[in-house]
């Protein structure tokens, strides 16, 4: 049923600039969370403290019994391999069709056969509405699509965490509600905890389970919709 991350006490400066301090929530396992805020007001440095890759200043987040801001490199390696990031372009590797972008998770960090990786590939592209594109190159197609792909490649080892940063930049607001409806309908069937960054009251308004806001360099609040 996805996997719950508790934040106690959040604090990440950069030299003497505050991003945000004491930032305390619990993101419920299996449901869709947004975080809400302006541009600049550290949400996307939020997103990257969860994961890791960037360390707080102060503060916990606990994930299956593991603080990662705290805890050493080896045990950090095991729990990134739960979440699923999609980055804010899709960060798609420009040389590569889709088939081999979405593939390759699954030939990095598993041994698994081509004809294994093929089934997976296949299935997550049908989940996110990209079949039939598998040979099509990230340049040759529209920016939702990009993201689309993204989603596929974020989701093939099963993450019980998903992270997904701004899904609406770059979108018009058709595309940014179909990828919206989306991630409703996966969250329905993967069973991952969703967090979604984003300054988009709309998205905020329509799919979360809970909703928390960045504000003036502290979370102003976390809660049900």
């Amino acid at each position: 049923m996805g996997t719950e991350v508790v934040v106690e006490g959040l604090t990440k400066k950069f030299g003497s600039s505050l991003i945000w301090k004491d930032v305390s929530l619990t993101i419920p396992a299996g449901e869709i969370s947004v975080m809400l805020g302006p541009s600049g007001t550290g949400k996307s440095v939020f997103l990257k403290t969860l994961i890791g890759l960037l360390k707080p200043n102060e503060g916990h987040i606990w994930i299956q019994g593991v603080d990662i801001a705290t805890c050493k490199e080896k045990d950090l390696y095991e729990i990134r391999k739960l979440f699923g990031v999609l980055f804010q372009d899709g960060a798609m590797f420009g040389s590569m069709n889709l088939y081999d972008n979405v593939a390759f998770p699954l030939r990095e960090h598993t041994k698994k056969s081509e004809s294994e990786i093929r089934q997976i590939v296949m299935d997550k592209m049908e989940l996110v509405g990209l079949s039939g594109a598998e040979m099509k190159l990230p340049g040759e197609i529209s920016g939702g699509m990009r993201k689309r792909a993204g989603l596929a490649r974020a989701l093939v080892l099963d993450p019980e965490i998903l992270l997904i940063d701004e899904p609406d930049s770059g979108l018009d607001p058709v595309r940014t509600s179909y990828i919206n409806q989306l991630f409703i309908d996966l969250n329905a069937q993967i069973d991952a905890t969703f967090l979604i960054v984003t300054h988009d009251i709309n998205t905020a308004r329509t799919v979360p389970d809970n909703i928390g806001l960045l504000y003036h360099k502290h979370l102003a609040m976390f809660g049900p919709r």
